[in-house]
C-alpha cells in the first residue's frame, strides 16, 4: 500500500528512494464499497464457493453497491442482483448431473430450451438505451425534496452571486476541499446548516498523532467559522452545525 521506488532527485539528478501511497491504484472504490453489503442473503451468496473458489469479487460487490443506490433513488426499491454466475454454475452442474445419471422421461415442446442459457439484461424488446429513456427526477429525490444544483465555477465565485446566499441546508466537505472552511463560507449556509468533513482517519501515509492533529485543525476552523461540534454517528466525518 504505502511503499518506496527509485526516483531522482530534482535538482542534483542524484539516485534516491521516493516515498508513495499506491492503495488508489490497487483497491479504486471497493474499500470503501466493495467488501460488505447489508442484505444478509445477498452475502451469502457472494461468498458462495466453488471448487474453493469464489466466482464473485470486490469489483461485483461494488457494481452491486453503486447500482442498489441509484435503482433505490430512482424506484424506492430493493434492488435485486441477477447472479448470473452462480445461475450458470447451478445449470452446468445439473446439466453434468443429468449426463451422469441419465433418465427416460417424456420432453414437452416449451420444455425444450436448454438448462444452460441463461436469461441477460437486455435480451428483451422492452429494454431500452439511457439515450431512448425519458428524464425524469428520480422518486427518491422526489420524496425526499431535494434539488439539484450543478456549480461548475470555483466555490469562491459563489460568494458573490445573492441567488446561492443561505441556499444550502446540508455540506459535505471532502478531505482535499478542507481549504474552503473559511468565514466567508457562511454565506452560502442556511441558518443551523448542517455541515460533515471528512477528517484524515482512513489515510494509510498519516501517523496517528498527525491524524489527531488534524482532527484539532479543523476544530480549529470550525469554531473561527461560528461552527458548534455535534455528536457524528459517521467515524470518518466531524459533524458541525451552523450557529447563525
Amino acid at each position: 500500500m504505502s511503499s518506496y521506488i527509485e526516483g531522482k532527485k530534482k535538482r542534483t539528478k542524484d539516485s534516491c528512494y521516493v516515498r508513495g501511497f499506491w492503495g488508489d491504484i490497487i483497491n479504486s472504490p471497493y474499500m470503501a464499497i466493495g467488501i460488505y453489503v447489508e442484505n444478509e442473503e445477498d452475502w451469502i451468496k457472494f461468498n458462495k464457493e466453488y471448487n474453493m473458489q469464489r466466482p464473485y469479487s470486490a469489483q461485483h460487490v461494488s457494481e452491486y453497491t453503486v447500482n442498489g443506490f441509484i435503482h433505490k433513488l430512482e424506484t424506492l426499491q430493493n434492488y435485486e442482483y441477477g447472479f448470473d454466475y452462480i445461475k450458470q454454475i447451478e445449470a452446468w452442474k445439473n446439466k453434468r448431473d443429468k449426463e451422469e445419471n441419465p433418465k427416460t422421461e417424456e420432453v414437452k415442446e416449451e420444455d425444450e430450451r436448454p438448462d444452460d442459457i441463461i436469461p441477460t439484461f437486455g435480451d428483451t424488446p422492452e429494454d431500452k438505451t439511457d439515450e431512448e429513456k425519458p428524464r425524469v427526477l428520480m422518486e427518491g429525490f422526489k420524496k425526499l425534496n431535494v434539488s439539484i444544483k450543478l456549480l461548475t465555477n470555483p466555490i469562491s465565485d459563489l460568494y458573490k452571486l445573492p441567488k446561492y446566499h443561505q441556499m444550502f441546508d446540508h455540506v459535505v466537505i471532502s478531505l482535499k476541499s478542507d481549504a474552503v472552511v473559511t468565514p466567508e463560507f457562511n454565506v452560502l449556509l442556511k441558518p443551523q446548516a448542517k455541515i460533515y468533513c471528512e477528517t484524515a482517519d482512513n489515510l494509510v501515509i498519516f501517523k496517528p498523532e498527525q491524524r489527531e492533529l488534524y482532527w484539532e485543525k479543523l476544530k480549529e476552523k470550525a469554531e473561527s467559522n461560528n461552527w458548534n461540534t455535534v455528536e457524528s454517528s459517521f467515524p470518518t466525518y466531524m459533524h458541525f452545525k451552523f450557529n447563525s
